[in-house]
């Protein structure tokens, strides 16, 4: 016959048991809540679609039917248009952001689009493209390692990247041509803070199929904390392909959070 105070030390165990296995069952469910609002999927224009957990972003553009014709966060040109049905029309390279009937397209496929589903927030802002300063573009001559010569494509994009009220401006500069006496093509991406330049990525190649040419083709704020991505458009020549590469600022520096995997049908 079972003593009263073993069954006092049985009913113990097992309360402790319950108890750890609650707590336990708790932590799971707070930390997959808190993964859950930092997972997100985001699709864009040119086509790609990138499955990111936080700042892990991995390509699924090759599994479009798993993701086509769904319900997406929709922003174009910095506006948010609502959350629409987003399709991709691969044969056609055009996109359908359809109204819940799907009576009605409302886009025209002009103007940035970007698009998100997921649980984080994301925006999309509001970019234009400028001619940046001869000042600036010597800075980033000075710190590059090509000595490219004035007669290149030279745009950039200003804005407040970090968050400390002053703009910063990223700069691409590319040449389809050769450069003079080297007989290079090349692509130069930077980072102009203050007086600090940062080339974030420059290529050079014989061949102009072999150099991925830098645009930033959208501006967007991941998890709306006031830090600003940017996507780094690279795109080759006579239609081989393009990509588009994600960078976030870590700490001060501009880092890719995807690699460049080149999509040929894009639109």
């Amino acid at each position: 016959m079972m003593k009263k105070s073993d069954k006092t030390f049985e009913v113990g165990v097992i309360v402790v048991m319950v108890s750890v296995s609650v707590i336990a069952l708790g932590i799971y469910l707070i930390i997959d809540f808190i993964n859950s609002k930092k997972t997100y999927t985001i699709f864009m224009r040119p086509y790609q679609i990138l499955e990111c957990k936080k700042w892990k972003c991995e390509d699924k553009s090759d599994k479009l039917l798993e993701y086509n014709n769904k319900p997406y966060k929709i922003y174009i040109e910095g506006n948010y248009l609502g959350e629409y049905d987003l399709y991709y029309n691969k044969a056609s390279l055009k996109y359908y952001v359809f109204e819940y009937d799907g009576s009605k397209n409302l886009y025209n496929n002009t103007g940035l689009l970007f698009a998100y589903s997921g649980k984080a927030s994301i925006s999309q802002k509001k970019m234009m493209e400028i001619t940046p300063s001869n000042d600036e573009i010597n800075m980033i001559r000075e710190n590059s390692k090509y000595k490219f010569p004035s007669n290149v494509y030279v745009k950039g994009v200003r804005m407040d990247f970090d968050d400390d009220g002053n703009e910063e401006t990223l700069i691409y500069i590319h040449d389809e041509n050769e450069i003079e006496s080297t007989d290079k093509y090349f692509t130069i991406l930077a980072y102009i803070d203050g007086k600090k330049v940062s080339i974030l990525n420059e290529e050079t190649a014989d061949s102009s199929y072999d150099v991925g040419y830098d645009y930033v083709s959208n501006v967007i704020d991941v998890f709306d904390d006031g830090k600003l991505e940017f996507v780094n458009l690279k795109s080759y020549a006579d239609l081989v392909g393009s990509c588009n590469v994600i960078y976030r600022l870590k700490g001060s520096k501009f880092v890719p959070v995807n690699e460049c995997k080149i999509v040929q049908n894009r639109g």
